[in-house]
């Protein structure tokens, strides 16, 4: 498929916020964690607080900070990985024009490889929920940070939230990544592709 004036064969898709739409789940986990504990809502510092934290050091956070009697970092963290595995298997749905946009590609004869932090354990009940793990030829779980300097690397330009995080999170773990490509914004990518898929999906019926 050509694209941009290059010849595209194999397009790796992130998975959560892009195919599928997970973005808030971990403030309805937070909020049921919190209410469970008594509280009204959740903390207004807690975002910040844990945001550059891994998991270990934001359970260990969290129960020093805001946990009740018989909390340890070891029950909170099966406790936020049982909420998060509800939502993969049972709530998480995908993201508008997602499931077109991958039969575009298909169609095309795109080779697709599907990249996610998360375990096998979380997104596999989602794929197969969804009905899209068909599409995908490969999947890649966890790789480690150094590993991704071989893959094309596409990042939002500063300033950005978005690019804030990431080289905060990325100065957190002592390394640098380099983006083969800065764009202002995301949206403006997928609004493209979301216009030729939606082409592509009505030429396409019509002919059939």
């Amino acid at each position: 498929m050509n694209l941009f004036g290059k010849e595209i064969t194999l397009a790796i898709l992130d998975m959560d916020g892009t195919l599928i739409d997970s973005t808030g789940i971990w403030a309805e986990i937070d909020n049921e964690f919190f209410k469970k504990r008594g509280y009204d809502s959740v903390p207004k510092e807690y975002a910040q607080e844990i945001v550059h934290m891994g998991l270990e050091k934001g359970a260990i956070m969290t129960v020093e900070k805001y946990g009740v009697d018989g909390d340890t970092p070891e029950s909170v963290k099966k406790e936020w990985r049982d909420a998060s595995l509800f939502q993969y298997t049972h709530k998480i749905q995908l993201k508008h024009f997602a499931r077109e946009f991958l039969q575009f590609l298909k169609y095309n004869k795109v080779i697709l490889a599907l990249a996610t932090a998360n375990d096998a354990e979380l997104y596999e009940p989602c794929l197969a929920r969804l009905d899209i793990g068909k599409y995908f030829d490969l999947t890649k779980g966890k790789i480690s940070l150094e590993e991704l300097n071989n893959y094309p690397l596409l990042f939002q330009k500063m300033p950005s939230n978005a690019r804030a995080y990431l080289n905060n999170y990325l100065k957190s773990n002592n390394t640098n990544l380099k983006p083969q490509l800065e764009v202002v914004s995301y949206n403006l990518i997928m609004d493209f592709f979301i216009k030729i898929t939606i082409h592509w999906t009505i030429t396409t019926k019509i002919l059939i």
